[in-house]
């Protein structure tokens, strides 16, 4: 009987002594790393309560990746083998997952596809099918009212052959707001779904907006997406959305783009209007950022410096330009001595509530794009004897 399933037996030893040996590798390495503190310098010190920063730790033999949230510094490997199989520590759906176990109970990745407000909180899940030799799209929708704790679950069914992406999840007076970017061919076309919570209808389905390339040649593409929110979860009394139709031409060396057209448009949730904005982007660079008042346009200077330029959408007039520094990093690569070439320490820069949180090296500044104040500062530093210098800091985000 035995000799039956040795096979089994062999291959679940092999298992078993893999995972043993990386639970342990991975307890030896974390105990090693250092930890990081947020040191208080001046201003408001709530203003970084809710903000967290992912970076990486470069020592000789790894490059550690960690989430620190101005008290507890979180390594990849702190992460479980499970937390590490969907995508590792991610603050935001822990803090969810907290407040509302029962309902967060096999919720998906969050990106853009959900809504956190006082009053609810719904998640959007893409359920993907092939079928036919074409991918095809539902939406899951999950709706929790934080008062009364009603939940619903629906589907929205999209038509035979279409390919949805959620960008925007909201909720007002009782009603969810969808929106997605559908792509056939060519063409892009932004969907808006509404479905009123009382009754438990889908009460709109509309196109917003549409993008089409003109391909003779099947090499021009277009795309819809929305400006990018450093707090994608948060309730929004409008939105922006940036249509783009490219020219690409066929080169020798392959396809390179030769022409770009692009247009902004503001749509308000409570009245369903949406208008295109009168701005020449063109000429006050990339606009990149949305808070509900601002829209940050972002502009290169040089090599070293970028310009941010928030504009007021109320008032139609700039607010002072804010300069952003990108830090050269001299000799052989003080992060990698494996490449030898120079390179940029960039400076990351978030958005909320008209601030512009910024952290330039080690030093962390909040300022208040209306009046151009510093209204707080601190600095990210270690006990543990590092050299800062190993440490890149990649991104920052709000929980």
């Amino acid at each position: 009987m035995m000799k039956k399933y040795w096979k089994s037996v062999v291959v679940l030893s092999f298992i078993i002594i893999g995972l043993s040996s990386y639970l342990i590798h991975s307890a030896l390495l974390a105990s090693e790393l250092p930890r990081f503190e947020l040191e208080h310098k001046s201003g408001d010190e709530s203003l970084v309560d809710s903000m967290s920063v992912a970076g990486v730790y470069i020592d000789d033999k790894y490059h550690n990746a960690f989430d620190f949230d101005g008290e507890d510094t979180n390594y990849r490997s702190d992460s479980t083998f499970f937390e590490d199989m969907i995508g590792g520590y991610d603050p935001v759906k822990e803090r969810l997952i907290d407040e509302y176990r029962d309902f967060m109970r096999g919720a998906p990745y969050l990106y853009q596809n959900y809504y956190d407000g006082d009053d609810a909180l719904v998640i959007v899940e893409e359920d993907w099918n092939h079928r036919y030799n074409q991918m095809e799209t539902d939406l899951k929708v999950s709706y929790l009212n934080k008062e009364t704790e009603e939940e619903q679950k629906f589907t929205i069914d999209l038509e035979d052959g279409n390919y949805a992406n959620v960008i925007e999840v909201q909720y007002v007076d009782g009603e969810i707001f969808v929106f997605s970017d559908h792509a056939n061919s060519n063409e892009r076309v932004l969907m808006e779904y509404v479905y009123d919570v009382e009754s438990k209808q889908l009460i709109s389905e509309k196109e917003i907006l549409k993008s089409e390339g003109s391909n003779e040649n099947e090499v021009d593409y277009s795309q819809i997406n929305k400006l990018y929110e450093s707090v994608p979860y948060q309730p929004m009394e409008s939105l922006i959305f940036r249509a783009e139709e490219v020219e690409m031409e066929e080169f020798e060396e392959g396809l390179r783009e030769v022409g770009r057209e692009e247009k902004l448009f503001q749509y308000e949730l409570k009245t369903g209007e949406i208008t295109e904005l009168d701005l020449p982007v063109e000429d006050y660079g990339y606009a990149d950022r949305y808070d509900g008042q601002y829209i940050y346009f972002e502009q290169p200077n040089d090599e070293n410096t970028i310009s941010i330029r928030p504009y007021d959408l109320e008032k139609e007039e700039f607010q002072e330009e804010i300069e952003i520094v990108q830090h050269k990093i001299e000799n052989e690569n003080e992060l990698d001595q494996s490449q030898h070439v120079e390179q940029l320490r960039p400076t990351i820069y978030e958005v909320r509530d008209q601030l512009l949180y910024t952290l330039e090296n080690n030093s962390l500044k909040v300022i208040d794009v209306e009046s151009g104040e510093t209204v707080y500062e601190g600095e990210i530093s270690s006990n543990d004897g590092i050299d800062m210098e190993n440490v890149r800091f990649d991104d920052m985000r709000f929980e």
